[in-house]
């Protein structure tokens, strides 16, 4: 019996053992196996249960990433799709159109807002089908004009492997940071998801930079051709909504720029001034939303148009593009007329 319990022993260690220096050996060839690196799809949002403040202003992300904590839906529901204009992360929650919104709807509708600072109409396309038709919403709503127009005139295309906005994100991880996944991933997991600052701090070291145009290329922009990358992309957001039965609502982008904000350091230092004028930035601007809104009367769609309404009231805005408190609360008249 003791011999018995002697080689159980002895085998068992054998194999912890063995089990022990495959899994190192698998993971220091993981370490540096540079070429081996994963892709994942850009949904372009805040990390799920990430907590992060602005001058008092907190902003709380539920476990989808689009739902926070105790958000109770409703059989009816509306969807938010753009950039940091449509987000208002700057703005207190319940001070932004979306919520105003929600509000003056006397609670009749849920509303989601799925707007991240950064993120381009082909963003909210990708965010919309993966995270937004599972709620059946009755209008999913979108906003682009500026980050469209910014990233296609630096890249020319949507689908560029040039950029930190790329569709497809590849995870060229550094030495320390497959050591960081061997040893201790779900420490560095809680801590990440607890801070935004250290998730920036993070992403800013975990992805390699990729975006390698030439600024000073002064090969002319084929403007139509934006234009056309422009218009297809919300084609595509319309399509969605027609194939799973939700009324798309189309906004215009408001603006508090002219010909003064030529002048400034923010337009002289950007990189779009190394490619087209000021002159010509602004028109190109104003065509995307003749774009937005020929698309909405071809199509029979409800259209918002802020660019209308608000732009050029520096009451309405923060910055050149940013709208204030004053500016979310005209917007939200806006859309509370065609949503009651």
């Amino acid at each position: 019996m003791k011999k018995i319990l002697g080689f159980i022993k002895i085998s068992s260690t054998i194999l912890v053992f063995t089990v022990l220096i495959i899994l190192i050996l698998d993971s220091i060839l993981g370490i540096f196996a540079h070429k081996i690196n994963k892709r994942s799809i850009t949904l372009k949002e805040l990390k799920p249960y990430s907590v992060f403040f602005h001058k008092n202003v907190e902003n709380r992300i539920g476990k989808n990433g689009e739902l926070p904590e105790k958000k109770i839906i409703k059989e009816n529901t509306i969807l938010f799709f753009g950039g940091s204009t449509t987000e208002n992360r700057y703005i207190e929650a319940n001070k932004r159109f979306s919520e105003i919104v929600e509000k003056n709807l006397k609670k009749k509708y849920t509303v989601l807002n799925f707007a991240t600072s950064g993120a381009h109409s082909m963003h909210s396309n990708l965010s919309f089908q993966a995270k937004g038709i599972k709620f059946k919403p009755k209008f999913a709503i979108m906003k682009h004009n500026i980050n469209d127009l910014n990233h296609l005139l630096k890249y020319e295309s949507y689908f560029t492997n040039k950029s930190s906005h790329n569709l497809i994100k590849e995870e060229n991880k550094s030495f320390l940071f497959k050591v960081k996944d061997l040893f201790f991933s779900n420490i560095y997991n809680f801590i990440l998801s607890k801070s935004l600052k250290f998730s920036k701090i993070i992403d800013k070291i975990y992805y390699k930079s990729v975006s390698k145009v030439n600024l000073n290329d002064k090969k002319k922009i084929n403007i139509n051709s934006i234009k056309e990358e422009f218009k297809s992309s919300l084609e595509m957001f319309v399509k969605i909504c027609e194939t799973w039965k939700i009324e798309p609502i189309l906004m215009t982008q408001a603006k508090n720029f002219n010909d003064n904000f030529s002048n400034t350091d923010e337009w002289r230092q950007s990189y779009i001034s190394k490619k087209v004028s000021w002159n010509e930035y602004s028109q190109i601007f104003n065509e995307f939303n003749e774009i937005i809104r020929d698309l909405a009367q071809i199509n029979g769609i409800i259209l918002v148009d802020l660019d209308e309404n608000l732009s050029l009231n520096e009451d309405n805005f923060i910055d050149h593009i940013h709208l204030n408190e004053k500016g979310n609360l005209e917007a939200s008249k806006l859309l509370f007329k065609i949503l009651k």
